[in-house]
């Protein structure tokens, strides 16, 4: 199915194991649209690096998320994620 132009971003291919995004509500196959709340439009994982480069270990980040349906379309959810704290 095609992606919608709004939703297109960074498709997560894979949740770490005991990583931040497995304890979020983040799932593989979500893709990131967006950074909130400045609304840093990720059209590439490079932009993803960028914008999570500010954040401190500890803090909670809100990302955009599409997630893709199998009969097509999908929904948008906001997902709180927790910057890990080995950085």
């Amino acid at each position: 199915s095609k992606m919608p132009e709004q939703y297109r971003g960074v498709r997560v291919s894979q949740i770490e194991a005991g990583g931040p995004a497995e304890k979020s509500a983040l799932r593989a196959g979500d893709v990131i649209v967006q950074v909130l709340p400045a609304k840093t439009k990720i059209s590439a994982p490079a932009d993803l690096q960028t914008a999570l480069r500010n954040v401190k270990a500890g803090d909670y980040i809100s990302l955009l998320v599409y997630r893709p349906v199998l009969n097509g379309g999908g929904t948008t959810a906001v997902v709180n994620l927790r910057a890990a704290g080995d950085r």
